[in-house]
C-alpha cells in the first residue's frame, strides 16, 4: 500500500520489489540488507520478508525485516504482528543526501505507518558500520529507545600487509608461528567442506551452551547458500592430520567482509586454529579490495574473551546498538499482560527484554 503525504511517499515492500534491489545500487549496504537474505531470514522466522520504504524530498531509506505474527497463545486474531532485522547487522540504509532531519521524521512515520497496518512492535539490529550517523539523529522518546549493548572489532585494510602485522597481539603472532610450523593450512571456498563446517559449527554451539537463537538448521545453510552464494566465502582450516580444525562462513559485499558465522573442531581447540582463520581471511580480503574487515563483538555484544580475542586482529571499535520500538502500546500493554496470565507469573524474568511478550530464557535477544 502506497502512501502519500506532504514529506513524501511510503510504502511497505516485499522482497520480490524491483526497487528494494535497485536502491541498492545507489547506497552503501552490507549482505545483511539483500532482500534474499531477508527471504532466508523469514523462512526461519515464519514471517514476512518486508521492507519499509520512505521516500523524502532529499533521499531515500529502507528498513529491512520480517514480519511475524504475534503468537497465538498470547492473540487469536491476523490483523496484529511484530517485525525484526533479520539476524546480523541489518539495520536501516539510505542515501547520501539523506539528511538527520529526514531520519528522525522517517522513523516517527514509521512508528505510525507501522501502527497501522497492525505492527505492535519492531525490533532493530542496527549496522556498527553503517548507521552511525542514524545512530546520532535518533532522539529518543515513549515509543522508541536505542540500546547501546557493547562493541565490535573491525581491521581498517587500507593499511599495508607489514602495518598489520605489526599491530597483531603478541601471542597470536606466537600462536600462528606455530600453527604454521606444525603444518596447519587454510582453504577458501572450498565448498566440499560445507557440511564439516556446518557440524563443527552446530558442536561449538553446543559446547558453548549457546541460547537457541545462534542454532541453524542444515536447511537454513543451504537456503543461504542458494540464493547468497555470489557473497559468502568459506575458510577452513586444515589439521596437518587432514582434519577441519576450524571454519568461518564469510560475506563480502562491496568494500565490507564480515565474519559471520564459524566455529571450532573441539579436538583442536588447544592449537587455536581459528587465528590463522581470521589472518587468513585478513589477507584475502586486503587481496580482494575489501577495505574494511568486520570480525563482530563477543558473545551477546559482551565485552568478553571472544571480543578480546577479536582485538588481538584490530584496534578499531564501533558501537552495536539496537532500535526498539513500540508501534501501538495499547496492543503491547495487552500482550505483556497477556503472557504473564497464561505462564502463570506476575512479573517478567528480564524485564530489559524487548518485547516482553516474546520473552524465551532459551531464546538470545541480540
Amino acid at each position: 500500500m502506497l502512501i502519500r503525504n506532504e514529506i513524501g511517499n511510503v510504502e511497505f515492500i516485499t522482497s520480490d520489489d524491483h526497487r528494494w534491489i535497485s536502491l541498492l545500487q545507489d547506497v552503501d549496504h552490507d549482505f545483511y540488507h539483500h532482500p534474499c537474505y531477508a527471504q532466508v531470514e523469514s523462512d526461519r522466522y515464519h514471517g514476512e520478508a518486508l521492507a519499509f520504504y520512505y521516500v523524502s524530498r532529499s533521499g531515500v531509506m529502507l528498513i529491512p525485516m520480517v514480519r511475524r505474527q504475534i503468537p497465538e497463545r498470547l492473540y487469536s486474531g491476523c490483523h496484529l504482528s511484530d517485525a525484526v532485522t533479520p539476524y546480523g547487522y541489518s539495520g536501516p540504509i539510505y542515501t547520501d543526501d539523506f539528511s538527520s532531519e529526514d531520519m528522525q521524521r522517517s522513523l516517527g512515520v514509521f512508528i505510525e505507518q507501522g501502527r497501522r497496518h497492525g505492527f505492535v512492535t519492531s525490533f532493530l539490529r542496527l549496522h556498527p558500520l553503517l548507521n552511525k550517523k542514524l545512530v546520532s539523529s535518533i532522539s529518543v522518546n515513549d515509543q522508541m529507545r536505542l540500546i547501546q549493548h557493547g562493541d565490535t572489532v573491525s581491521i581498517n585494510l587500507e593499511y599495508d600487509i607489514d602495518f598489520l602485522d605489526k599491530t597483531l597481539r603478541t601471542n597470536h603472532k606466537r600462536d600462528l608461528k606455530k600453527l604454521r610450523q606444525e603444518g596447519f593450512v587454510v582453504k577458501i571456498n572450498n565448498w566440499d567442506d560445507f557440511a564439516a563446517f556446518q557440524t563443527i559449527y552446530a558442536s561449538t554451539m553446543a559446547r558453548l551452551k549457546a541460547l537457541g537463537y545462534y542454532y541453524f538448521n542444515n536447511l537454513y545453510f543451504q537456503r543461504l547458500k542458494d540464493s547468497m552464494e555470489k557473497y559468502l566465502h568459506l575458510c577452513t582450516v586444515i589439521s596437518p592430520q587432514g582434519d577441519i580444525a576450524a571454519a568461518g562462513l564469510f560475506t563480502k559485499v562491496g568494500d565490507i567482509v564480515q565474519y559471520h558465522l564459524g566455529g571450532t573442531n573441539e579436538d583442536y581447540l588447544k592449537h587455536a586454529p581459528s587465528k590463522l582463520m581470521f589472518l587468513e581471511m585478513r589477507n584475502w580480503s586486503k587481496d580482494n579490495g575489501a577495505k574494511r574487515f568486520h570480525l563482530g563483538g563477543g558473545l551477546s555484544a559482551r565485552r568478553d574473551s571472544l571480543f578480546e580475542f577479536k582485538r588481538g586482529f584490530g584496534t578499531d571499535e564501533h558501537g552495536f546498538y539496537t532500535l526498539r520500538i513500540i508501534h501501538d502500546q495499547d496492543a503491547y500493554t495487552q500482550l505483556n499482560s497477556r503472557f504473564l496470565a497464561v505462564n502463570v507469573r506476575s512479573t517478567f524474568h528480564d524485564p530489559n527484554y524487548f518485547p516482553l511478550y516474546r520473552t524465551r530464557l532459551e531464546v538470545q535477544q541480540v
